[in-house]
């Protein structure tokens, strides 16, 4: 992902947003879209506005963010310039599909639907850049007919049954032909149908019923055909899919709403206030839509399912303990003792009073004690035998159970060790190639101009992970930079670079955070700096920072597979994230780790192990994060 250049912006207005998806074909069609082309796209970008790129699916999808002046003055600039470059530069052409301009972040889904559908439906008579601005200016057709048609489908996706969403598109393709309605109209009118149904899918069922959705219906495989009575059936069963998976989507929530309701109910029986009320307000649905919903997953009603738990606690209680009826009916959610006995009688399951529940108790008590009596000593030692046995046999279960748990969990942490152990191995490996590497450095940096530079020509081919060299002197300025080609800015803010207050401690490298490149012209590449102080030849204290391309050093983390959950990352010794596989959650603050106040060692927390091993050459430390089931 591209970072946001920092001087694309007045800052002065509040920002819009728009979406843009982007295919580069070859002239037979072909989709030849790469990761690598997110680059290109975003080289034109930078030059008009703020942009974020990602590739997604063989496509370039572009959030775009500029103010609403910017947007009317470079919106359909930039566009075009995408398109003449693809084609004057690539030899190929490009389709561009751009969705509205709205206001607010949250709607960039509904942008983004609009751009791939603007995207995927071109046609070549009418240019491969599509805006969906420029069809909402269409004129020339009924607005409060479409506008009546999209209101129409919404209320059927919601409630109608699927042949009633047949028999509506149906006619309404009908009136379409009727009226001749020209091409471009009708393909806007479809695109607003499969945005209808994309919104609606979203509020009702969430993002997983969408992705599926569109596993079903790609966006990028749909066309624009020839006329309507080509397309009839594709909508009927894009539509007609849509509301069945919003009704199997209501039907699994209303199982969720019984079970939450029957779970309160189970939890807070005892409570005399519990009402069908108070537990339509605790999930958030309407008394009467609960009671019916119960009704029909159960078969009983709220009351008898409350009364019914009520009085199945209230058995259990007077056959096992010695509480009074009235304890008892305080327990059990009664106020009123008397209530208590009433709605226990009347309980066709039981019809026994709680006097007649300890009688017979009591007489069970009395015909067990009668048999004990009569019970041979040769039978008592058989039993005895018998419980013995059973005792030991339950004792060596246990004992297997907590003996196999403690070899998983020794098993979990060998396998966690080993993993940091590699991790390390390889990044020490490597911090120390760059150690010697610097060493290098310093001993030609100070050498004659002609044999300095050849040998920082070679070394920059060489190396392709070592972005740029730069000495300075101490109070910041640069005294000479050797790069792989890139053009030094002339004027410049502040090098992120220079880490002149870095201590310099022998045998450990002086290494930065990750940070952006700000020294070159349209090159901003992600890097640690490596620092050193050394002596020129007259005397002066100058210092060597190396840029590294930090992406190889993530390479050495992510290659090791831990498990389906476990992953590591590096911190220093302030706790402070490195690098993370999971860097943009640690950045929105999303997700966050507890490596803080480790030492070396292995920890375990709940079903989580960390494991933390330290570099001896760097203030870094390698931590794995592993899950394990107890």
């Amino acid at each position: 992902m591209r970072q946001f250049p920092a001087d694309c912006s007045d800052g002065k207005s509040e920002l819009n947003y728009a979406v843009m998806v982007t295919r580069i074909l070859d002239k037979d069609g072909k989709n030849c879209t790469t990761r690598g082309s997110v680059k290109a796209i975003d080289s034109i970008l930078k030059k008009y506005t703020k942009y974020c790129s990602v590739y997604l699916q063989g496509r370039v999808v572009s959030l775009l963010l500029a103010t609403p002046r910017g947007f009317d003055k470079y919106l359909h600039i930039l566009v075009d310039d995408i398109c003449q470059s693809v084609e004057r530069i690539m030899g190929m052409d490009s389709v561009i599909g751009v969705s509205r301009v709205v206001e607010k972040l949250e709607r960039c889904h509904e942008c983004y639907l609009e751009a791939m559908s603007a995207a995927a439906n071109y046609g070549k008579e009418e240019g491969n850049i599509h805006f969906i601005s420029d069809d909402e200016r269409t004129e020339s057709f009924d607005k409060v007919m479409v506008h009546q048609t999209v209101e129409d489908i919404e209320n059927l996706l919601r409630k109608g049954r699927p042949e009633e969403i047949s028999g509506y598109l149906q006619n309404f393709f009908d009136q379409v032909v009727q009226h001749k309605i020209s091409q471009s109209e009708t393909d806007f009118i479809l695109m607003l149908i499969v945005s209808t149904v994309y919104q609606v899918l979203y509020s009702v069922a969430g993002e997983e019923v969408v992705q599926q959705m569109q596993q079903k219906f790609p966006m990028y495989s749909m066309k624009m055909f020839g006329n309507i009575g080509d397309s009839r059936q594709f909508y009927v069963d894009i539509c007609t899919t849509a509301r069945l998976m919003i009704a199997d989507q209501r039907k699994k929530s209303s199982v969720m709403l019984c079970n939450r309701a029957i779970r309160i109910i189970n939890e807070k029986f005892a409570d005399p206030d519990l009402s069908l009320v108070s537990v339509s307000t605790e999930i958030s649905v309407s008394p009467n839509y609960l009671s019916a919903l119960l009704k029909k997953d159960t078969g009983e009603t709220f009351k008898e399912l409350l009364t019914k738990k009520r009085i199945e606690t209230a058995k259990e209680l007077l056959m096992d303990t010695n509480m009074k009826v009235r304890e008892i009916s305080e327990k059990c959610g009664y106020n009123d003792q008397h209530y208590f006995s009433y709605c226990f009688k009347n309980i066709p399951v039981f019809h026994r009073t709680a006097a007649g529940e300890r009688m017979k108790m009591a007489d069970r008590i009395k015909e067990a004690v009668k048999r004990f009596q009569q019970i041979s000593l040769s039978s008592l030692f058989v039993i005895l035998v018998s419980v013995i046995v059973m005792i030991t046999s339950v004792v060596s279960l246990l004992i297997f159970v907590n003996l196999y748990r403690n070899d998983m969990e020794q098993n979990a942490i060998t396998t966690s060790e080993q993993a940091v152990v590699q991790v390390k191995n390889t990044v020490f490996n490597y911090t120390e190639d760059m150690s010697d590497i610097m060493q290098m450095i310093c001993a030609n940096i100070q050498k004659e101009e002609e044999e300095a530079n050849n040998f920082f020509s070679n070394l920059l081919k060489i190396r392709s992970d070592v972005v740029a060299v730069t000495s300075y002197d101490m109070n910041g300025k640069i005294l000479k930079c050797w790069t792989n080609g890139q053009k030094l800015k002339e004027n410049y803010i502040k090098n992120l670079s220079y880490v002149r207050d870095l201590p310099q401690e022998e045998g450990i490298l002086n290494i930065t955070k990750p940070h952006v490149e700000s020294l070159f012209v349209d090159y901003y590449p992600w890097v640690v700096t490596i620092s050193q102080n050394m002596q020129d030849a007259n005397g002066n204290t100058i210092q060597v920072a190396v840029d590294i391309s930090f992406y190889n050093i993530a390479d050495y983390v992510d290659d090791v597979g831990i498990g389906q959950h476990g992953y590591c990352y590096i911190a220093d010794d302030a706790g402070n994230i490195v690098y993370h596989p999971q860097q943009q959650l640690i950045y929105a603050s999303l997700k966050e780790e507890n490596q803080k106040n480790m030492e070396n060692g292995t920890y375990i927390k709940s079903n989580v192990i960390y494991t933390v091993n330290s570099l001896q050459n760097c203030d870094w430390h390698i931590v794995e994060y592993a899950m394990w089931m107890k």
